[in-house]
């Protein structure tokens, strides 16, 4: 994944479109349909604060990468499953040229790294129970989704 990454030539052809940023140049380049779309109305990411149930983040994915989105969030969060490692994740930042790649481990690790994932990092499907704000109420219980 680093070498796309790697120097603004690889971005020569990527496109920014308004709010969605490099979103339909990253699904592109990744070969990533973006009929694997799946919303999240739940504020359960990185990108919580801008999260809610007229503002859902879509995930989509192939078989090697997710990539979230939020409306107006000006970043994508991405991970990649590693044999070796587990799953790596990322943020990419779209407000500057070239897009910047940040490793997000520690901040992902809270949910995507624990007793859910039996202590490797992992992907993550969790029903959660939102209030209207979208704000997850953990005391009415959760689910994982497999």
């Amino acid at each position: 994944m680093n070498c796309v990454f790697s120097g603004e030539e690889n971005f020569k052809n990527w496109q920014r479109s308004g709010d969605s940023g490099y979103l339909q140049s990253f699904l592109d380049t990744f070969e990533i349909p973006s009929d694997s779309q799946t919303l999240v109305f739940s504020k359960t990411s990185l990108q919580a604060s801008r999260i809610r149930p007229t503002n859902p983040r879509a995930i989509y994915f192939n078989d090697e990468i997710f990539v979230g989105w939020v409306p107006s969030g000006g970043i994508l969060e991405i991970s990649v499953p590693s044999p070796e490692t587990g799953t790596n994740f990322y943020s990419l930042e779209m407000d500057v040229f070239p897009p910047k790649l940040v490793r997000e481990d520690d901040n992902c690790l809270q949910c995507h790294g624990g007793s859910f994932t039996r202590d490797i990092p992992g992907h993550l499907a969790r029903l959660v129970y939102p209030e209207r704000t979208g704000q997850p109420i953990f005391k009415a219980g959760t689910r994982v989704v497999d």
